[in-house]
């Protein structure tokens, strides 16, 4: 993984902003993927899980929970 100290970790995938633990994405975070979707909510080891915001690239949005990656639970789109 490259790091890039004005956008955060960069990989094949999009830019990361935010809190690491055992390096993995762990605790509140930003991705951005390449697609132009953006995620900003809490993170545990590498997957969206708990309260957040995906965005995609043409204007939608979701906003509540996820477990492993997928969203579950309450939430808006």
């Amino acid at each position: 993984m490259l790091s890039d100290p004005l956008s955060g970790n960069v990989n094949e995938k999009g830019i990361y902003c935010g809190h690491w633990l055992a390096n993995k994405m762990d605790g509140f975070g930003c991705f951005r993927w390449a697609s132009g979707r953006v995620y900003v909510g809490e993170w545990a080891q590498d997957n969206k899980d708990g309260i957040g915001i995906l965005s995609f690239k043409g204007g939608n949005e979701y906003s509540g929970e996820f477990i492993n990656d997928k969203r579950q639970g309450y939430g808006y789109y």
